[in-house]
């Protein structure tokens, strides 16, 4: 790739682009340096080595691109999009829930684990194990702030924290509300409202893309009409900004322009035909009306235009039927 762009497609600013520097220094760093060179140096530890090289799995990312520019995996961009655009509250989400559950462990630790604490210690030497194995586990997931932060991310996932809850209440009979409290706050509030917030920049970017198509079809009609008015201007022999039949037939006289006429399926043998398609009956074509023509005459028909169609075949045949009988009211008379 340096041999054929050079190394500035690798230089941001001059003519690369950051990801291409990154993956370049990703190239030189995980495969030259911990390849080539450095096993050169005798008592490097070899697991290093293994670690730089396993980071070239790094360069997968490159499949994003893929991703992002194949229609047949637009779901799988709109995930991973999702997911990116995600991070920021991703992130906030976990820093509230860091502090919501660090409060509740300094509360839990003070309230809840001094009680147990005090319970073991004046549990009777004549106690069975089983209490003695119960106790000494709720004082174990409750004996400090970090362990009562732990036992916490087990309710938050409510991943059998009733095996927690339980033996607990037994002994602090009033502590069912402090874990009440928890899960309703950092389960079933908190996480909805994440889900909520994260489905409504779904629906916002949903509504960009859309915004984006229509932009995108808008820039396509501009620079259609441009090269529409290059064309135009190169049939209008006499400059006077309308097109007759003669000046369309005389254009294919030019190699250049006739190659453009056929690129629009615009031939020498029904280019008269076309014209008159394309004609409101003046007899002469303005750029707008070039324009239209064409680009209704390419590709599949519209509903709007076979309703049109309809609408006006209807017309003419209520035209007719008034008109023959207008005929024969005249014959009878």
């Amino acid at each position: 790739r340096t041999l054929v762009y050079g190394w500035r497609s690798f230089a941001p600013g001059l003519g690369g682009s950051l990801w291409s520097c990154l993956d370049a220094m990703l190239v030189l760093v995980t495969g030259v340096f911990a390849v080539w060179v450095l096993p050169l140096f005798e008592g490097l530890d070899v697991v290093t080595l293994q670690t730089l090289t396993v980071l070239r799995a790094l360069r997968l990312i490159r499949l994003v691109r893929v991703v992002a520019r194949v229609e047949a995996f637009h779901e799988v961009w709109l995930l991973l999009r999702g997911l990116a655009e995600s991070m920021r509250v991703l992130f906030w989400t976990i820093v509230v829930i860091f502090f919501i559950t660090y409060m509740f462990a300094i509360f839990g630790a003070v309230l809840i684990s001094v009680e147990l604490r005090r319970e073991y210690d004046a549990l009777p030497v004549g106690a069975s194990a089983d209490d003695r194995a119960e106790l000494e586990t709720v004082v174990e997931v409750t004996g400090s702030v970090t362990a009562v932060m732990y036992t916490l991310l087990q309710v938050l996932t409510l991943d059998s924290w009733t095996s927690v809850a339980r033996p607990i209440m037994r002994h602090v009979s009033w502590s069912w509300v402090y874990f009440y409290l928890y899960i309703c706050i950092a389960v079933f509030v908190l996480m909805n409202l994440v889900t909520a917030i994260i489905v409504e920049n779904a629906l916002k970017n949903s509504q960009k893309d859309a915004e984006d198509l229509l932009a995108e079809k808008d820039r396509e009609r501009d620079e259609a009409f441009t090269r529409f008015h290059n064309l135009f201007k190169l049939i209008d022999g006499d400059g006077n900004g309308e097109l007759s039949k003669g000046e369309l037939e005389e254009a294919f006289e030019d190699p250049e322009v006739e190659v453009q006429l056929r690129l629009l399926n615009i031939n020498r043998e029904d280019c008269k035909e076309v014209f008159d398609l394309i004609d409101t009956g003046d007899g002469v074509l303005s750029l707008q009306e070039f324009f239209d023509g064409i680009r209704r005459m390419e590709g599949m028909a519209q509903a709007r235009d076979l309703f049109r169609v309809l609408k006006t075949t209807e017309q003419v045949a209520r035209l007719l039927k008034c008109g023959c009988d207008s005929c024969d009211l005249r014959v009878e008379r």
